[in-house]
């Protein structure tokens, strides 16, 4: 994700989405003070389980945080009371869910 956050949000060089499974936001402090970083209507998607050990669920809120502090508007966040560390098949329904609308809107024939 942080290498997502650093790549410039200009013109034609765009990232299309960011999708965060179980993951956060390092070096938020960065982010947050370089002036040059914008979100803006970036589609992102955060899923997180409640009960990951891993990745306590309040480094997935923080997260969140540094996308809104970033100027994101385009933010779901999910959060499976279930869920550990890992991947389940509610969790891959909502990724595709995300996902598919980009692809096929998407103008790219690589995609077809």
């Amino acid at each position: 994700m942080y290498a997502a956050l650093r790549h410039p949000q200009q013109v034609g060089q765009r990232v299309a989405g960011l999708v965060g499974m179980s993951c956060f936001v390092p070096h938020a402090e960065v982010l947050t003070s370089d002036a040059g970083v914008t979100w803006g209507d970036t589609p992102v998607l955060l899923l997180h389980g409640e009960q990951d050990e891993t990745v306590a669920p309040e480094m997935a809120h923080k997260s969140l945080q540094v996308f809104q502090t970033l100027g994101g508007s385009n933010i779901d966040f999910i959060e499976y009371a279930f869920l550990k560390h890992g991947v389940n098949m509610l969790e891959l329904k909502d990724l595709a869910n995300f996902v598919k609308p980009k692809i096929a809107s998407s103008q790219r024939s690589w995609w077809r």
